[in-house]
């Protein structure tokens, strides 16, 4: 009405800007904790795993016969050692991690849900990939026996697939744990699955550089700290990355419009 003095515009939100992501409640120390958690856990079971098959030793035709293993029974064992060990750390990161996405939001029942789908999903998928990246590692080493780059870089390929597939798992676990929904909690796994490949790689480079004689080049080293290295930097860098894309974005200036007063 005329005369009437228009009050303050009151901000109009665009509908068209999605919502932003729901941040962790999770304090540092805590996802940090967890991430530790999951690593020695994993490494401790491991240990018992690593070598819970041996290939049966057998005389070696040559010049000079003598006691070795076979390449079929020394693919055979690690194998199945690598897949029960990587079977196990699936597990124990998705149940460490899906609880303490549970824990972030202070939900005993998201806890539980967190760490049970983390401990079975985690599980089955820890398996079936160990399963694929040996079936493929074995096989294109019986077909480049002496191939000099086969050497270097499929130890990288390998690891880094299995380090990917373990951060995937901790991240997903972590989402579900949260309760975070699908179309948000989709760069939060990438996260933790490119965090999988970095933690791989470093371990890798590290076992190389400071253990040259850990067999660093098989599907499980040889010696205990690189084993440990190797759980610890794929469950730290996959967690942190994971936590980080879980923090709001920043609102967008075009999120906000101010109504112009008509008349």
């Amino acid at each position: 009405m005329d005369g009437l003095t228009p009050t303050d515009p009151a901000p109009v939100v665009d509908s068209a800007v999605p919502p932003e992501p729901p941040t962790t409640k999770c304090s540092w120390p805590m996802v940090l904790l967890a991430a530790v958690v999951a690593g020695l856990v994993a490494f401790g079971i491991g240990e018992f795993t690593y070598k819970a098959w041996l290939p049966p030793k057998t005389i070696l035709a040559g010049f000079q016969p003598m006691e070795g293993y076979t390449f079929k029974d020394l693919s055979t064992a690690d194998t199945k050692n690598a897949v029960l060990t990587y079977m196990v750390t699936g597990a124990v990161f998705g149940l460490v991690l899906g609880a303490c996405g549970g824990l972030c939001r202070r939900s005993g029942k998201h806890a539980i849900i967190g760490a049970g789908t983390g401990l079975v999903v985690g599980g089955l998928i820890g398996r079936f990939a160990t399963v694929a990246v040996m079936y493929a590692y074995f096989r294109q080493r019986e077909l480049s026996e002496s191939d000099q780059a086969f050497e270097v870089f499929m130890p990288f390929l390998v690891h880094g697939t299995i380090g990917a597939v373990l951060g995937l798992i901790a991240a997903a676990s972590f989402v579900v744990g949260m309760g975070i929904r699908l179309r948000l909690g989709v760069p939060v796994v990438v996260s933790g699955l490119v965090g999988g490949v970095i933690g791989a790689i470093i371990a890798e480079v590290i076992g190389v550089v400071a253990f040259p004689l850990s067999s660093t080049d098989r599907p499980i080293p040889e010696f205990w700290a690189p084993r440990l290295i190797s759980f610890m930097a794929i469950s730290l860098v996959s967690v942190i990355l994971a936590a980080l894309a879980t923090r709001p974005r920043k609102p967008r200036a075009s999120a906000l419009t101010t109504a112009t007063p008509t008349g």
